[in-house]
């Protein structure tokens, strides 16, 4: 049996068979079946808030990549997040009808004549959406949405930039921490439920005229802040239209620009994105860490073994130093530990 829906089983004694098939069809098929439009969807999120019920919000694994999100009671901004979560997830999930079947008749393996007749009709049927049982509703009162269950880990973010868009028009959020961390594979997730294109620290890299010996024994001297300022800090707090100059270092110089469309959110990540000379850019300060040996793992898989005596005698102690000669953990307002996922620099 499915291990997920095995453990969903014992959870949920008091079940149908079209309660194991919800499960199934969510696992295979996500929840894109219930987004219409985003205001309608925020609605329906609403209508089932219960404010005799607690604000726990509890995960519920539906495979390695979706969860169920229970919900009782929201606040308005929980249930936008949730809302957002939601309507990105199933844009993101790809349905799977074969996945679909092949569950369904290994679900028929452990059923009895009268339930395999079932299982085989509802696939006749091209195997629609159904809805929970009412002996399941009447137990068990659920209220949930289906979500790439990665994004919970960064929930209490998405809620403070929600809570920053109901006040001003924009928020500035800066991610900084370790290579390897997971920046930039947090900077994508916001590009995802927010529609917006990050800055990525890495288009400042110190161009090799500045390389001076004084620059780079200066804590946070490794990136062009200079030019960042110039080119993206100004503009911004000015609201003025962002353009700004790539460098890229395999080249050893510059290759191109890029001008940022007006955004709500602006999201500015990478290494010493946090630099005292541009923090106060930020509305919101988060930092990303690793233990080192994961730091050593992700470091030689995506650069190989060739470049990592490089970060490892050069960039990394840099980074090291900047991180404590800025206490960036005390001026961060969000600290996450990215060692579960797959993170890039």
């Amino acid at each position: 049996m499915n291990p997920y829906l095995k453990t969903y089983l014992l959870k949920y004694p008091c079940h149908e068979l079209v309660d194991e098939i919800k499960f199934l069809y969510h696992s295979a098929m996500g929840g894109g079946h219930l987004v219409s439009d985003a205001p309608k969807s925020l609605a329906r999120i609403e209508q089932e808030i219960d404010p005799q019920r607690g604000y726990e919000i509890v995960k519920e694994d539906v495979n390695d990549r979706l969860c169920h999100v229970h919900f009782g009671n929201l606040n308005p901004v929980q249930a936008r997040v949730l809302n957002r979560l939601f309507i990105a997830s199933a844009k993101m999930t790809q349905p799977d009808p074969d996945r679909l079947k092949a569950s369904l008749e290994e679900l028929k393996k452990s059923k009895g004549p009268e339930d395999q007749k079932a299982i085989d009709a509802y696939i006749a049927k091209g195997m629609p959406m159904v809805s929970h049982s009412a002996t399941f509703r009447e137990h068990y009162h659920p209220a949930y949405r289906l979500v790439h269950k990665v994004w919970m880990h960064y929930f209490d973010l998405f809620e403070a930039i929600e809570e920053a868009l109901l006040t001003q028009q924009r928020t500035i959020i800066g991610i900084d921490g370790c290579c390897g961390s997971g920046k930039s594979t947090l900077a994508g997730y916001i590009q995802d439920l927010y529609g917006i294109e990050p800055i990525a620290m890495d288009d400042f890299f110190l161009p090799i005229a500045k390389r001076t010996p004084a620059r780079l024994a200066e804590v946070g001297g490794n990136v062009d802040y200079e030019r960042f300022v110039q080119e993206v800090k100004q503009p911004l707090q000015a609201g003025s239209e962002v353009c700004y100059r790539i460098f890229d270092c395999h080249l050893g110089a510059f290759n191109g620009e890029h001008h940022l469309p007006e955004q709500t959110v602006y999201v500015i990540e990478g290494s010493y994105c946090m630099h005292p000379i541009i923090n106060d850019l930020y509305d919101l300060r988060v930092v990303m860490t690793i233990p080192r040996e994961v730091q050593r793992e992700r470091i030689l898989a995506r650069n190989g073994f060739e470049m990592f005596p490089k970060f490892e005698k050069v960039w990394i102690p840099m980074e090291d130093r900047y991180l404590e000669a800025c206490n960036l953990m005390a001026e961060a307002d969000f600290i996450y530990d990215n060692s579960c996922e797959k993170g890039e620099d």
